[in-house]
């Protein structure tokens, strides 16, 4: 009885811990981005995110290079007095920036306390990435960047290059120039 118990508190324990999610095959360089609780991760790069039902904090492993992540709050708010909750659920916001080989962001996101709060800052809702190891500040934009091409194409690279630049952001250019300075 007693191994049973402990075999009981060592899963509960071992499955309250943060999560990884790997979108990386073992080829590639690795990045991380870790979610709180309140956060659902829906996508990075175009493919989707799959995370457990269990809202908890997790980390998400991503390949290096140029990235989009999407996401949204989340959160459910529980009435004591009847046993009721609600959910609160903000529009999708995506950040876009260059990961770097074994480098940390995190999701900065607001977390209000109580329901009517929550409701008050949906419309005006704002987010960004840390990146952990230099401070720097990635604002996300609401809602989902569109037409990003994700599948096959066969285009000369020169003219891929004036395609995607034409589309990019100032900093998207910006980060990209740094890179190839560096190459």
């Amino acid at each position: 009885m007693r191994l049973v118990l402990v075999s009981l508190l060592f899963l509960v324990v071992t499955s309250c811990g943060t999560s990884v999610v790997k979108m990386t095959d073992k080829f590639e360089g690795k990045a991380y981005i870790e979610v709180p609780y309140q956060v659902n991760a829906i996508e990075v790069n175009g493919r989707l995110v799959k995370s457990s039902l269990v809202h908890d904090a997790f980390t998400i492993e991503i390949p290096v290079g140029r990235t989009e992540f999407v996401f949204r709050y989340h959160n459910i708010f529980f009435d004591n007095t009847d046993n009721d909750h609600e959910g609160v659920q903000s529009d999708k916001m995506t950040a876009v920036f260059v990961a770097e080989e074994g480098q940390h962001y995190s999701v900065i996101c607001p977390n209000p306390l109580m329901l009517d709060e929550a409701k008050a800052l949906m419309p005006n809702l704002t987010s960004h990435l840390l990146h952990k190891e230099t401070g720097e500040v990635i604002k996300a934009v609401n809602g989902h960047i569109p037409e990003r091409f994700h599948g096959v194409k066969s285009a000369m690279p020169y003219e891929e290059l004036k395609h995607w630049w034409v589309k990019s952001t100032n900093e998207e250019k910006n980060s990209f120039l740094k890179w190839s300075e560096a190459q």
